[in-house]
């Protein structure tokens, strides 16, 4: 199963250059703040879910 982006229109998958992915933090106060910050209605991340490096200051 290929690794893709669970950010809404978010079209990103493993393999493309440069781009990381990142599982949900354990931590249950940043995990909530990454699903606040992905605005998706009633939605919870799964153990597979990701979030791509597009997303995130550096």
């Amino acid at each position: 199963m290929p690794i893709t982006c669970c950010v809404y229109q978010c079209h990103n998958r493993q393999g493309k250059h440069n781009t990381r992915f990142f599982s949900f933090p354990k931590d249950q106060e940043r995990k909530s703040k990454w699903i606040a910050a992905i605005r998706r209605d009633k939605w919870q991340p799964s153990k597979y879910s990701k979030v791509c490096s597009d997303h995130f200051k550096y």
